[in-house]
């Protein structure tokens, strides 16, 4: 795996604990102030939220090749 690679990696995991640990965070304090376990579907919500404004969708998109490349597609 290459360098760059790696370090987006690690950080896709790093915003990842960090929204369980808010979700977390937000159902456990909830829970104590009302002594309701619902407030645990905070974990879910976070997490989505998350996903929302940190995701980047070209990541899963397939590269494209050129035109005219190496194999021998594209207009002559």
């Amino acid at each position: 795996m290459r360098p760059l690679a790696r370090m987006r990696l690690r950080a896709r995991l790093g915003w990842l604990l960090a929204c369980i640990a808010l979700g977390l965070a937000i159902g456990a304090a909830g829970w104590l102030l009302s002594g309701d376990s619902a407030w645990f579907a905070a974990i879910p919500a976070v997490l989505a939220a998350g996903w929302l404004f940190l995701a980047d969708p070209t990541q899963c998109e397939a590269p494209r090749r050129a035109p005219g490349g190496k194999d021998g597609a594209g207009s002559p």
